[in-house]
């Protein structure tokens, strides 16, 4: 039984879909062209999440 097989090698390999060449992802809004990501300081608002779990962090270590 472990000699039967139920797919070929043929059945898997690509057959060259042309629509899989022109297919290209996008975002929500139909841009295809990623944002440029710039370095810099955290906004306010991801220094105060990190704070608070920190502090809940805390509160749950301290209280057990």
């Amino acid at each position: 039984m472990a000699d039967d097989w139920k797919y070929a090698v043929e059945d898997l390999e690509d057959d060259g879909d042309e629509s899989a060449d022109d297919a290209r992802a996008t975002d929500v809004f139909g841009d295809d062209e990623p944002g440029d990501l710039e370095p810099g300081s955290p906004s306010f608002e991801n220094v105060v999440f990190v704070l608070l779990g920190v502090a809940i962090a805390l509160v749950i270590v301290l209280s057990v």
